[in-house]
């Protein structure tokens, strides 16, 4: 009766010393390192996408509410510009949000990060008829944790049905190896 030992040393002798084996070994080696490399470039176009519209997004949800703060902070009227910035910080990506006049920050709404932000400062101008003024900012505090949550979870996905489409097409080659070159040399 054959052992697991006995099994798994004939294994790799048959592996590492047979032209079949050697070929085996050297295409999932090539195939490893260039699916590593794709998955990574993969990753890397993924992320940019993102990260861009998670920016495009910040960037249309804030314009489309600078004037209503603007004008609130003109009349200074605190209370409208916080309902509104609670309006605001209801899109998944804005963490924190802050409204200030050229020297002091006069509302905050969300959690202030310190880590994985990214930070965009909207000009306030209050402009009617007679008056076009730039009478403060609002700050935009963007987290990118979701992003790269999203992104882990597709690793396993993607270095997974790498990984087995990687193992078939090497077992085919084999095969095909096999039967078109080395059992005319037996």
């Amino acid at each position: 009766m054959l052992s697991i030992r006995d099994f798994f040393s004939s294994l790799r002798h048959s592996l590492y010393n047979t032209l079949g084996g050697r070929l085996l070994a050297s295409i999932l080696l090539c195939s490893s390192l260039i699916t590593l490399f794709t998955t990574g470039i993969q990753l890397y176009i993924e992320y940019r996408k993102d990260v861009q519209n998670t920016e495009s997004i910040v960037q249309h949800t804030c314009k489309s509410h600078l004037n209503a703060v603007a004008e609130n902070l003109w009349g200074v009227n605190l209370r409208k510009i916080e309902r509104t910035l609670k309006q605001i910080i209801q899109s998944p990506d804005i963490r924190y949000l802050e409204v200030r006049d050229k020297d002091n920050v006069l509302i905050r709404v969300g959690e202030s990060l310190s880590e994985d932000v990214f930070v965009q400062t909207f000009p306030l101008i209050f402009e009617d008829k007679l008056v076009k003024e730039h009478i403060g900012f609002l700050s935009v505090s963007t987290s990118y944790t979701r992003i790269r949550q999203r992104l882990l979870s597709q690793v396993f996905v993607i270095l997974s049905t790498q990984a087995i489409k990687t193992f078939f097409v090497s077992l085919f080659i084999l095969i095909i190896f096999r039967y078109m070159v080395t059992r005319h040399l037996v």
